[in-house]
């Protein structure tokens, strides 16, 4: 497995805020995919994983508003090498009426042990039709989604069956002091942020490398559940 790592500037036609920004870059990548037959395909019948993943705009905004005519830079992730190619090759000059791609180059992220993680954009957990998670399940029950989201995406993507009898982190936390909104679809979904220590077993890292090219648990291609890493 090997995730790779697209970074692409965008020239911003409108101002965005904070909450919006994953929405708008999905909507010019999902109009990337939808230019060619097969990539038109996967974006329609690739309902639970895509594979794919990136982060907000950078430089980040202090009041969380990202201007007008300004250039950002977001990091566009994948585990498929098919599809960092088609990006790679036809994003540059996309443009929607938020933005406009300006260049795109690669890069691979080595595999290393990986001591310590961070979600730059909050990871989304889907409880319909209750809400926030916060609000009717455990942390252990959030635990156990974020568990099983990785070995399924894990088997889905290799076809190999993974033993769940590991320690997959030594410690959880989230660091953000109330939720944090994203919108998607017109409506507006509730996130966190996440501190991890992974474990040091080969099924945690494999998992965690997995992730930076896949995302933690959902809506990872309308940009969430990004992850920082610092290795180890």
């Amino acid at each position: 497995m090997i995730v790779y790592e697209l970074r692409v500037d965008m020239i911003l036609k409108e101002s965005i805020p904070y909450y919006e920004a994953g929405e708008k870059v999905g909507q010019l990548l999902n109009q990337t995919l939808c230019k060619d037959p097969k990539y038109l395909i996967f974006h329609e019948e690739s309902k639970d994983y895509k594979f794919y993943v990136y982060d907000s705009f950078s430089p980040f905004e202090s009041d969380g508003i990202y201007r007008e005519k300004k250039r950002y830079r977001i990091r566009l992730r994948t585990v498929k090498a098919d599809l960092a190619d088609y990006f790679l090759e036809s994003l540059s000059g996309e443009n929607t009426k938020h933005m406009e791609c300006i260049g795109v180059d690669i890069k691979v992220i080595p595999q290393k042990f990986i001591e310590e993680i961070y979600t730059l954009t909050p990871v989304i957990l889907k409880n319909y039709p209750e809400g926030y998670w916060k609000d009717n399940l455990s942390v252990a029950q959030f635990e156990k989604r974020l568990f099983e989201n990785l070995v399924k995406k894990y088997r889905t993507l290799t076809g190999k069956t993974m033993e769940e009898d590991f320690l997959l982190y030594n410690k959880i936390e989230f660091i953000n002091k109330k939720p944090i909104k994203v919108t998607y679809k017109g409506i507006t979904l509730l996130g966190d942020k996440l501190r991890i220590i992974p474990a040091q077993n080969k099924s945690a890292q494999d998992l965690f490398y997995m992730a930076l090219g896949t995302g933690l648990l959902e809506n990872n291609s309308n940009g969430c559940g990004f992850i920082k890493y610092i290795w180890g």
